[in-house]
């Protein structure tokens, strides 16, 4: 397994989307830039919430493994879309933050194929700076994603 593209979450200051399109496949809406500052406050940082998305397309075949890894910093606890996985157009994996901080990884769209959700002892609290991995195998028959 090789490194395919890295990208830091902290460093988005100039005019956004601009710099986010730059690196990103899709960017879809109007991505909100963090102002705030001091140490480990996510300043200059994506911030999650609804109106926007953010892609990145890589080439692979259909049975692989991926890792991903994404820097996070919540201000607040609320669901969304964390990260997708997909095959061409189709989503094959995704994974979903919870309004109670937990994450839940579901096979393809909607939330009918739950694969897992994490312990809510392990809950994300709000301010607090995060790296979600997600190692993920995309197989028809013996699929796996491990979540850290």
């Amino acid at each position: 397994m090789s490194l395919l593209w890295i990208d830091g979450f902290d460093h988005y200051a100039g005019p956004a989307p601009n710099d986010i399109a730059q690196k990103y496949t899709t960017v879809s809406g109007t991505p909100t830039i963090s102002t705030v500052t001091g140490i480990r406050t996510g300043r200059a940082c994506i911030l999650c919430g609804s109106g926007f998305g953010i892609q990145k397309t890589f080439t692979g075949n259909a049975n692989a493994r991926y890792y991903v890894g994404v820097g996070v910093f919540f201000p607040v606890i609320s669901a969304c879309e964390t990260i997708q996985l997909l095959d061409t157009s189709t989503v094959q994996v995704h994974a979903k933050l919870n309004a109670d901080g937990t994450i839940s990884v579901y096979r393809a769209t909607g939330t009918a194929n739950l694969l897992g959700t994490t312990p809510l002892a392990n809950a994300l609290q709000v301010n607090v700076n995060y790296f979600i991995e997600l190692d993920v195998t995309i197989s028809a028959t013996a699929g796996t994603v491990t979540v850290k």
